[in-house]
């Protein structure tokens, strides 16, 4: 639940994401987390957080190119 929390208080998840390298974004990708919003730690957070979290963390764990 605490990675869901965290990812509610990023205000500019492309920033932070840009700023992340890829040995940051492989230890992220480890994290066991679904992508269904209605599971999860996901549901703990209010409907239009939740949202904005869950875009967040995939944002955060995306595979950027070379």
């Amino acid at each position: 639940m605490d990675v869901a929390f965290l990812c509610s208080l990023v205000s500019d998840p492309l920033g932070l994401s840009a700023a992340l390298d890829a040995k940051e974004r492989a230890s992220l990708r480890r994290v066991d987390m679904p992508g269904d919003p209605r599971q999860f730690p996901w549901v703990f957070l209010d409907e239009a957080v939740r949202l904005n979290s869950i875009e967040t963390w995939r944002a955060l764990c995306a595979v950027t190119p070379q």
